[in-house]
């Protein structure tokens, strides 16, 4: 959309819906790559496993985290 596709990414958190220092700095990353051109060590590119969905839920819903 609008030429946007290579400044297009995703961040998967496991929490539930807050917004945390690590999303932040997931961001700020974002930002550094695309916008300023900096290196970063973090991909935007990780989708989460029904697994990993599970888990989150389950933590989401008091059932603790089974990792």
């Amino acid at each position: 959309m609008f030429g946007a596709a290579d400044h297009l990414g995703v961040n998967y958190a496991d929490h539930g819906h807050a917004f945390t220092a690590n999303d932040w700095t997931a961001m700020m990353d974002f930002f550094d790559k695309y916008l300023l051109g900096k290196p970063v060590e973090r991909t935007f590119t990780h989708f989460p496993t029904e697994k990993e969905l599970d888990d989150a839920a389950a933590a989401a819903a008091g059932r603790g985290n089974p990792r």
